[in-house]
């Protein structure tokens, strides 16, 4: 209950910001990339970029975490063989 209550006040909180923010910057801004000429508010522009940061995060932390996940598979594998060869060496003595 309380963690929905606390979830639902940050949601507002952000929707807050984004209304304050874009409200703070009106001017348009153009981007020229020898292809195409992008313009846009400020506030679209750095939204835009500011998901694309994120995006780009997200990607990297999911891979360090599948590279992780690899790993622990590897070595459980590695540990399971491991065990079962010791098991077999004590069964000989």
């Amino acid at each position: 209950m309380i963690v929905r209550f606390i979830g639902i006040i940050a949601i507002v909180c952000v929707f807050i910001l984004v209304i304050w923010f874009n409200f703070l910057n009106p001017e348009t801004i153009s981007i020229n990339f020898k292809i195409f000429k992008f313009t846009s508010k400020a506030s679209l522009v750095f939204t835009l970029i500011f998901l694309c940061g994120w995006f780009f995060g997200i990607t990297c932390c999911a891979y360090y975490i599948f590279k992780i996940l690899n790993e622990k598979r590897v070595l459980s594998s590695r540990l399971v063989s491991y065990k079962s060869e010791i098991n077999s060496l004590r069964k000989n003595h």
